[in-house]
Formats: C-alpha cells, sequence, structure tokens
C-alpha cells in the first residue's frame, strides 16, 4: 500500500483556501473517495 500526500490550494471566491490530498494505492477494485474538512 502506498500513499501519497500533497498541501495545495482551492478557490473560495477570490480568496485561496488551503486543502489537502491524500492519496492511497492499493490492488483491489477501484474506488474513488471524498471526505469532508481535516484540520491539521
Amino acid at each position: 500500500m502506498t500513499i501519497a500526500r500533497i498541501a495545495t490550494f482551492a478557490f473560495s471566491g477570490i480568496e485561496a483556501v488551503p486543502v489537502g490530498v491524500e492519496v492511497q494505492l492499493a490492488p483491489g477494485i477501484p474506488a474513488f473517495l471524498i471526505v469532508g474538512p481535516v484540520c491539521n
């Protein structure tokens, strides 16, 4: 199992909002899951 974490941003109006993206690569059926806000 491989996990990658990326720090990026998204626009909310004209403001940039920090966003964390986490990706997991694992064998099995392909799936896509979106999880709500996470505070670091």
